[in-house]
């Protein structure tokens, strides 16, 4: 029984325990309910059960988990290797109590655009205005919850379902604010930032060319989504890092 269990700490192992039915008593390693070892090939084909949702490995899934994902997860004793998951894929502030369905969306005042969010969000107007924006380019937005531990980031918004990203919407419209914001993001360990200078005092090619050069020094960020209100509305440029 404890070999059975052990297996269950291994990377493939934790998708594969999602879809294992929970059923009375029943422990891992009883007939029909084994969880075998299944080579990382095979996770390009796999399939949620129906109400799961995203595909688990990716980041959003981590964040949106019903009340029959969590209780499966405590039963099978996944949620360690879960959180150790989120952290290895750089979720740093992920808290699996946390995790759930969504919350009571977030309004942005004087308009009647609501953003989806998970518990203990707090996002700010200007992060829901960002939002809006996104949305109104075809892309969906969870924001995201404060954990309030000390030294962790709080990435804002989880984007398509898929990507943690944080946001940036300085208040004036220094040139600086683009060097800024590229570094904060950075020490925050993500991967993706929304910049956003409402109002700025130079052009936006100078904004994608300053992107790209201070790119090539971060660690970790590695995609900028730059919004600049274009003749046609307010439009995103990504501007991506450059591989060495």
């Amino acid at each position: 029984m404890r070999r059975n269990a052990e297996k269950l700490r291994t990377f493939p192992q934790i998708v594969k325990a999602f879809n294992v039915p929970v059923a009375g008593k029943a422990g891992v390693g009883t007939p029909g309910y084994n969880v075998e070892n299944i080579p990382m090939k095979r996770f390009s084909k796999f399939k949620p059960q129906k109400g799961f949702g995203a595909n688990p490995l990716s980041s959003g899934s981590f964040w949106l988990m019903s009340d029959n994902m969590k209780e499966r997860a405590l039963n099978f004793g996944l949620v360690p290797d879960i959180v150790k998951m989120a952290h290895n894929i750089g979720l740093n502030n992920y808290d699996f109590e946390l995790a759930s369905n969504f919350a009571e969306p977030q309004q942005l005042q004087k308009t009647k655009y609501k953003v989806k969010a998970l518990k203990k969000a707090k996002p700010k107007q200007k992060e829901i205005l960002t939002a809006k924006i996104l949305e109104e380019n075809g892309h969906s937005v969870v924001m995201l919850p404060e954990v309030g531990l000390q030294n962790i980031s709080n990435p804002d918004a989880l984007i398509d379902f898929d990507i943690v990203a944080d946001f940036k919407v300085p208040d004036g419209n220094s040139f600086r604010a683009v060097r800024g914001a590229i570094q904060d993001a950075d020490e925050q360990s993500v991967t993706h930032m929304v910049f956003y200078p409402r109002e700025h005092n130079y052009t936006k090619q100078n904004a994608v060319k300053e992107i790209a050069h201070r790119l090539k020094a971060t660690k970790k960020l590695k995609e900028v989504w730059l919004i600049w209100n274009e003749w046609d509305g307010l439009k995103i440029t990504v501007v991506k890092k450059i591989k060495a």
